[in-house]
This record gives C-alpha cells, structure tokens and sequence, in this order.
C-alpha cells in the first residue's frame, strides 16, 4: 500500500511539474498561455508608448532650440553709420578687430598702417571693424591671416569677410 500511495503521489508530483497547464493554472496559480501572451502584448505596447513619449519629448526638445536660436539671432541687426563708404579692394577682406569705442578703432588703424597695411574701417552691428588687407580668393585671404598670427600686433578675434555678405550695408 506504501509503494501504491507513493506512486500516485510521485505521479501528481510529475503532473504538476511537467507543464499541464490546468493543473498549473488551478492549483499552482501559474498564468495560462493566453494570460502569458496578453502580459507580453501589454509589455509590448508599454514600450512602444515609452519609446514614443521619449521621441515626443526629443522633437519638443529639439523644436525648443531651434525657437531659442531663431530668436537669438533676431535681436541682431545690421547698424551702419557710415554706409555711404563702400569697402573698397577685392571681395575677401581679413579683419583684425572690431571695436565699440571708435578712439580704439583709429588707433588699431594707425598702428596697422605703420605696420605697412592700408586698412580700411567699416560698420557692422554697432562695431566699427578694422580691415587690414583684402583678396581676390578666399584662400588668398586666408593665407594671409595665417602670416599675420605670427605678429604680435594680431588679435585673438579676426576673421576673413566676404562682402557679398553685404552685412556691412554698404551696397556692394
């Protein structure tokens, strides 16, 4: 009788263990195939919304910048008191300074032509800007900037300007 008790016992044992879902599922409180299946469609669709939201999320973000840039740059505006004076030399233009206090522009210019350039002044944005020479190319341009770095009258703020840019607002 032992052997037959520990036999059936062995036997709903295995039956519980192996995977029979009913008894699985009624006795053991596992969830069913169609449980399991409704559980990863939610995990699913719970990651989809997430990765949504996140996208959402980047493109208000994103739509943010662009919004902060636009109106950064619209407070910028072209001030030329002395637009009735073209620039004068070839397209590309290598400024070395640009100043708020005038007194401070004529001085750079008077030491650049001491220096052997024949600088030109111009406005742009409030600035009167000092240009030391100006080439027919952009690489002319730039070759020249390079050469004077190695001065020790050159600022740490030049750059090369295109009057096509027309920024200056004097017509060319």
């Amino acid at each position: 009788m032992k052997q037959k008790v520990f036999i059936l016992l062995l036997f709903v044992f295995l039956v519980s263990m192996t995977g029979c879902e009913w008894i699985g599922t009624t006795f053991l409180g596992r969830p069913s195939k169609a449980e399991l299946a409704q559980m990863a469609a939610a995990a699913e669709q719970h990651r989809r919304d997430s990765i949504a939201e996140v996208e959402r999320a980047q493109l208000a973000a994103l739509e943010m910048m662009r919004q902060m840039a636009a109106d950064s740059l619209d407070h910028l505006t072209v001030v030329s008191t002395t637009a009735d004076v073209p620039l004068q030399g070839e397209r590309f233009h290598v400024v070395l300074g640009s100043f708020k206090v005038p007194e401070n522009a004529t001085r750079f210019l008077a030491r650049l032509e001491q220096e052997g350039f024949k600088p030109q002044k111009f406005q742009l944005n409030g600035f009167e800007c000092i240009s030391a020479v100006s080439y027919r190319t952009r690489d002319e341009a730039y070759t020249e900037l390079y050469r004077i770095m190695s001065y020790d009258y050159c600022p740490e703020d030049f750059w090369v300007y295109d009057i096509r840019e027309n920024l200056h607002g004097a017509g060319n």
